[in-house]
C-alpha cells in the first residue's frame, strides 16, 4: 500500500508541472494564425511594400531593388545592405518609409486581433526581472537597434523564407 501511495505521489509531482507548461499563453500567442489572419497579414505586407516604395524616387527604388537582389543571392550581408540603403535615401524618403513601417505595425496588430493592446515600448520589451538590458546589444535598444528605413525596405522586399535564409548561421563552439 505504501508503494502505491509513493508511486501516485511521484506521478502527481511529475504531472502537475507538465500540465502547467501545457497551458496556453497570452492571447495572440497561441498557435499559428488562422487563414483569415494570414491573408490579412499578407495584404498588410503588400500594402506596406507599396507605401514604402511610393516614398522613394524611381532611381532610389531601382537601387534598393538591386541591393535586395544581392542580399537574396547571398552576396551581401543584411546588416550591410540595410546600412547601404539608409545611406542612399534622402531624409524625406526615410521619413516616408518609417511612416509606412509604423502604419504597417498598427495594421498588423489589428490583423492579429491585438488592436486594443498598447504598442510596445520603444526599444523592445524590458528584460525579465526589470534589470538593465544585457551588454553587447546594439545602440538604441531592441534586438536589432533603432528602427531603420533600410531594414524595413529589406523586410518587405523579401519573403519571410528568403529573410530566414539570409540569417547568420549559429557557430559551433566545439572544434571539429
Amino acid at each position: 500500500m505504501k508503494r502505491l501511495l509513493v508511486l501516485c505521489s511521484l506521478c502527481a509531482l511529475v504531472a502537475v508541472p507538465a500540465a502547467a507548461f501545457a497551458q496556453q499563453g497570452p492571447p495572440g500567442m497561441g498557435g499559428p494564425p488562422s487563414p483569415q489572419q494570414q491573408a490579412a497579414m499578407e495584404k498588410v505586407r503588400a500594402d506596406a511594400k507599396a507605401a514604402a516604395f511610393a516614398a522613394l524616387s524611381p532611381a532610389h527604388a531601382a537601387s534598393v531593388n538591386a541591393i535586395v537582389a544581392q542580399v537574396a543571392a547571398g552576396t551581401l550581408d543584411r546588416r550591410a545592405a540595410g546600412g547601404q540603403i539608409d545611406a542612399l535615401l534622402t531624409p524625406d524618403e526615410q521619413k516616408g518609409v518609417l511612416a509606412a513601417a509604423a502604419a504597417s505595425r498598427s495594421a498588423m496588430r489589428a490583423a492579429m486581433g491585438n488592436a486594443s493592446a498598447p504598442p510596445p515600448p520603444p526599444g523592445g520589451p524590458p528584460p525579465p526581472g526589470g534589470g538593465p538590458p544585457p551588454p553587447g546589444g546594439p545602440a538604441g535598444g531592441g534586438r536589432f537597434g533603432p528602427p531603420s528605413a533600410g531594414r524595413f525596405l529589406l523586410m518587405v522586399s523579401m519573403s519571410p523564407r528568403q529573410m530566414r535564409g539570409t540569417e547568420p548561421r549559429a557557430r559551433s563552439s566545439s572544434a571539429p
